[in-house]
């Protein structure tokens, strides 16, 4: 009689044991430990809401099939581009330009709401290219010559002040190349 209690102990106890093991593989299938690499913040999103709440760098706990989390790069990047450009004499200019940005971390939600995560295509791309427009279309394209410091200068404003807007930081705005049309019979710079 003795074995038969204790057969049956055990046969309790192994079921306790397979439905705690079963518990917990359960919930480690689900993932609910969150990895938020160096140089990236974290971005909740519980039920498709976006949290004004950013996590840090490191692991974190989430609910899962509740929150899901987003990391966003708030590195220093850089990135280069042509823009076709048109001077205060209607003459063609392709500017070769250089940007380099990073994201502040504390207002990662708020770029993230509004531009998700391709704010490049979506946000620094028209707001580079609306800005230097404005600031070259005051210059003709001899003038423009003379002229690259303050247009890099006027241009660094522009793109700062409405970026910054969007909690994008730039660290260093700098014009490399105009190219001018044949027709203006202009020089490469």
């Amino acid at each position: 009689m003795y074995f038969l209690l204790e057969i049956n102990l055990s046969k309790k106890h192994l079921q306790r044991a397979g439905a705690f093991i079963l518990f917990f593989l359960t919930i480690f299938l689900m993932h609910p430990l969150v990895a938020v690499p160096d140089g990236h913040a974290g971005i909740i999103i519980s039920r498709g809401k976006v949290e004004d709440q950013v996590i840090s760098e490191g692991m974190h706990l989430r609910l899962p099939a509740y929150q899901q989390i987003v990391n966003i790069d708030c590195r220093p990047q850089q990135m280069q581009m042509q823009v076709p450009l048109t001077s205060r004499d209607l003459q063609t200019v392709n500017a070769l330009l250089s940007i380099h940005y990073h994201i502040n971390p504390s207002g990662v939600a708020k770029l993230y709401r509004q531009k998700g995560t391709a704010y490049e295509s979506t946000l620094l791309t028209p707001v580079i290219q609306e800005s230097l427009q404005t600031v070259v279309m005051q210059y003709s394209t001899e003038e423009m010559l003379f002229n690259r410091s303050e247009i890099i200068n006027k241009s660094s404003q522009l793109i700062t002040r409405s970026l910054s807007q969007h909690n994008i930081v730039v660290d260093k705005f700098n014009i490399m190349n105009f190219e001018f049309s044949t027709q203006s019979n202009l020089v490469y710079l």
